[in-house]
């Protein structure tokens, strides 16, 4: 069948996206715990000089280094931390970057694999339920997102079903005309491997039953 062969097509396209997508998930949580380290240093050294001088104030000031010396100490380290904070955050960016254009490309294979079996993709079985959504819809509007997100307004059917996702999972979505959100969407149908991406296309191309 028509689908079939096409999955067979992309196998190792779709094998290769997906492994990339997860790669730069768990880089993405790597970076995100160095930033939260970093962000929570910085709180516990003000509470510290705060401690500090707390103490300073209920007996004599000890020789060595003076109060005064304090603060530009603390907003030398602050600023070395801030900076430290701006570059994570900066990588942090560009690996999601990253991971919103492997899963626009992995949409993308998706959303042609149902214009080559359907003509329309819209004709496609609706398949699984996410969210109250169907996924042959979040596949499209997904796809349709991510090539025209920060053009504006999209089209009434891509932003329905965005609409729909951003009252669902609003710290997902809640954002979905500024920014890029097929990460997101392949987070949510849960296309972790090869073979679950395939398990919800073999339907939707073939219009059997997938596994559950």
């Amino acid at each position: 069948m028509i689908g079939e062969f096409y999955l067979k097509n992309i196998q190792f396209s779709a094998e290769h996206l997906i492994s990339g997508i997860f790669t730069e998930r768990e880089k993405l949580h790597y970076l995100h715990e160095r930033l939260h380290e970093k962000e929570a240093i910085i709180e516990w050294r003000v509470l510290e000089i705060g401690r500090e001088k707390h103490k300073k104030g209920l007996r004599p000031q000890p020789i060595g280094l003076s109060a005064s010396a304090e603060i530009p100490l603390l907003l030398e380290e602050r600023q070395e931390i801030a900076n430290s904070i701006n570059e994570l955050k900066t990588i942090i960016e560009d690996r999601l970057f990253s991971a919103q254009c492997l899963s626009g490309a992995l949409l993308h294979l998706a959303k042609h694999g149902l214009s080559i079996v359907y003509g329309d993709p819209k004709n496609a079985p609706e398949g699984r339920m996410i969210g109250g959504i169907q996924i042959r819809d979040i596949i499209i509007a997904g796809r349709n997102q991510y090539m025209h997100a920060g053009e504006g307004n999209p089209k009434k059917g891509t932003q329905a079903i965005m609409e729909r996702l951003a009252e669902w999972k609003p710290d997902f979505f809640g954002n979905y005309r500024d920014t890029i959100k097929s990460y997101e969407i392949i987070m949510i149908l849960g296309w972790t491997t090869r073979e679950r991406f395939e398990n919800d296309m073999l339907f939707l191309l073939n219009s059997t039953s997938p596994e559950s």
